[in-house]
């Protein structure tokens, strides 16, 4: 048995040993183990003592962890990867029994540590692949999650919320916690936060009282919340994000399931229905959670799909690049994640694929990364020599990415800026030197990059010359800001998140899919145009008021799209004239007659327009028909003059002359007709 611990042990298991960036403050590391701790290192073979000073030369976090704890570092050395593993996650879950809430966060805190501990050192030792220790980690994150519903679940039995004979309440609550993004995936980063979804059942039989169902959910979301959360002198034990769900803005922490139903058949959009394929019950009423994405399928695996949902899901793709850096890849400074060439490039590689074939192939609906470029290797869309190196890739960046993390316990993803900070990090991965670390970084980057703009070489960009345009997610992006102040606009936060709140259907103009659509595709020419304005907020403002007004956005949004010279037209008329903006909101067809009178070439003559009305009036046999035709021509060339006013295309005498010939017109085109009307009312006159 002896021998098989010894084999099997971390030690024997240990294959890389990074170099020590910083001599001395490995040293200092040692030093501070003192007594039984240090003879005990004394007594640790070389490879072991040699990962425990590489850590030391180059994370202060991980070093301040095993300063605080020694007796948990040489613990993980002593047993099998598998072993701590299994201890750990029952420590997480043993925690949730504690009699009080504030025993249960300490506990947590304590096993989080040195969890953090385990899962550096079995990936820095080779131990375990990254992928490997992101499973890991999740599977402790589901035991810690436990606990604290447990734990939050028992503070609602004292107050006569729930039934006294359920001992473990959270189990058939009627309350299921689903983990989102990575954390579904079983895919976390070394310091990632947790997106959560809270449902609530208001029918679950565990409540004395099912009108409290929705306090219950929302109390027991938000102590959730608190136990992994909150900063306490123990540290934390996830960040914790409730925001991926249903309608963010407005919600409560937790959603009932039939309102959660009811919003992704109105109003999901395609970057929630992505946000879905790696979703699964975490915590909880399980069986409820796995219902509720059950009923999920049709929405998140449509099996037709037209092609403006195609593109508006490959628009996801198109809106996360910056123009600007004419598509080289950077070393210092840039974002493994979301750059050029990055993770985010791999995992929308496969989850445009997945959404747009998985609904009639269910192969593809896998929730892993390099799972789902296997299957879409399997189904024909993908060579397998691009899944080889994308698989790679993935792995080799989730490596960088997590060693990154592991230096200060930072949610970074961004390479240090200067030589040293990147010296660190190259000692730290086992890397030659910077000059090589540089080299096959840039090199996995632009490969990841090469297959990525093959897969959608022939889309339209989604962006602008400036940088990038993202209005998907739940919180306004850095990148996006950055472009939007570049723009011009300086309230670039109040753009970003109005438009995010069309995309959600704020307004009637945007609650269809067909209308949501139509606008991702045609959010950076709209900003572009909105940004030659004299005063781009104040043009933004009109056309969000013009956008409010409109009872609906598929057949302007459709003009614009085909007709993309009118935006300068439409945003220079909104800003000088709101009375203008209001006319055309409340008149769609105006529209319709600018883009028809050849705008913006020379106005037609007084004999031409009054031989157009004199054509549409005959097409018309009834009075009133009539009426309205005249009152509607009138209406469109009353506009047209008013536009070319305001655009300084016409003067004000030009202008006045127009109008009165548009009146005469008017008044001579309908006198036969009203001469009729009163006569076959009251006699010949």
């Amino acid at each position: 048995m002896a021998n098989d611990v010894a084999q099997n042990g971390f030690i024997a298991r240990i294959r890389e040993r990074p170099s020590v960036h910083d001599g001395a403050a490995a040293g200092r590391l040692i030093s501070e183990f003192g007594g039984e701790f240090s003879a005990r290192f004394a007594a640790l073979p070389e490879p072991a003592q040699s990962l425990v000073r590489a850590i030391g030369g180059a994370s202060p976090y991980l070093s301040r962890l095993i300063e605080r704890g020694p007796a948990a570092l040489f613990a993980i050395l002593d047993q099998s990867p598998e072993e701590s593993l299994k201890r750990l996650i029952a420590r997480a879950d043993a925690a949730g029994d504690l009699e009080s809430v504030e025993a249960v966060m300490r506990e947590l805190r304590k096993a989080k540590a040195e969890a953090a501990l385990f899962f550096a050192l079995v990936e820095i030792a080779g131990v375990w692949s990254s992928l490997e220790a992101a499973a890991g980690l999740s599977d402790f994150t589901d035991a810690a999650l436990n606990a604290a519903m447990r734990a939050a679940m028992r503070t609602m039995g004292p107050k006569g919320y729930l039934r006294a004979d359920a001992p473990r309440a959270e189990e058939a609550s009627g309350i299921a916690v689903l983990a989102m993004g990575k954390y579904g995936a079983r895919e976390l980063n070394f310091s990632s936060d947790i997106d959560l979804i809270v449902l609530f059942d208001a029918e679950a039989p565990v409540l004395t009282e099912p009108l409290q169902a929705r306090q219950i959910g929302i109390a027991t979301a938000r102590l959730i919340v608190r136990i992994l959360n909150e900063q306490t002198v123990d540290g934390y034990v996830f960040r914790t994000d409730l925001r991926l769900r249903p309608d963010p803005g407005t919600s409560a922490a937790a959603v009932s399931v039939r309102a959660a139903e009811a919003y992704y058949e109105a109003h999901g959009q395609n970057w929630e229905r992505a946000a879905f394929i790696k979703a699964r019950a975490a915590a909880g009423d399980i069986a409820l959670g796995e219902a509720f994405l059950k009923s999920l399928r049709p929405f998140v695996w449509r099996k037709y799909l037209d092609y403006a949902a195609i593109e508006d899901i490959h628009s996801i793709k198109r809106q996360i690049h910056a123009a600007k850096g004419g598509g080289e890849i950077e070393f210092y400074g840039h974002d493994i994640k979301t750059g050029r060439g990055g993770i985010r490039e791999i995992e929308f590689l496969a989850q445009t694929q997945q959404l747009i074939l998985g609904g009639k192939d269910p192969a593809l609906r896998e929730r892993q990364t390099v799972a789902a470029l296997a299957a879409l290797v399997r189904a024909g869309q993908l060579s397998e020599e691009a899944r080889e190196h994308l698989d790679a890739n993935y792995r080799y960046l989730r490596r960088v990415e997590h060693r990154l993390q592991m230096i200060g316990d930072e949610q970074t993803h961004r390479l240090p800026r200067d030589r040293e900070g990147a010296a660190r990090l190259a000692a730290f991965l086992g890397e030659e030197d910077v000059d090589a670390f540089e080299k096959r970084l840039t090199g996995v980057l632009s490969s990841t990059h090469k297959y990525f703009a093959e897969l959608f070489e022939r889309e339209e960009r989604l962006s602008t010359g400036s940088g990038s345009l993202i209005f998907t997610g739940v919180e306004n992006d850095p990148g996006t800001l950055a472009t939007l102040e570049s723009m011009g606009f300086k309230r670039a936060s109040d753009v970003s998140e109005t438009i995010r709140r069309w995309h959600m259907g704020s307004v009637r103009a945007t609650r269809s899919p067909r209308a949501r659509e139509l606008l991702t595709k045609l959010a950076p020419r709209l900003l572009e145009a909105l940004s030659k304005a004299g005063d781009p907020d104040a043009a933004f403002v009109a056309f969000d008021d013009f956008l409010g007004r409109l009872p609906g956005g598929v057949q302007v949004f459709a003009l614009f799209a085909n007709n993309p010279h009118v935006f300068d037209i439409l945003i220079r008329i909104m800003t000088i004239s709101p009375y203008l903006g209001r006319e055309l909101s409340r008149r769609r067809h105006l529209i319709e007659a600018l883009l028809e009178s050849g705008w913006p070439g020379p106005q037609p003559a007084f004999a031409q327009t009054a031989e157009e009305l004199a054509a549409r009036l005959s097409r018309v046999d009834a009075y009133e028909a009539k009426l309205n035709e005249a009152r509607r021509w009138a209406a469109e060339h009353r506009f047209e003059t008013a536009a070319r006013l305001v655009t300084g295309l016409t003067g004000v005498e030009e202008a006045g002359l127009s109008f009165t010939h548009i009146a005469d017109a008017a008044i001579n085109a309908m006198l036969p007709t009203v001469r009729e009307e009163t006569e076959r009312q009251f006699g010949p006159i």
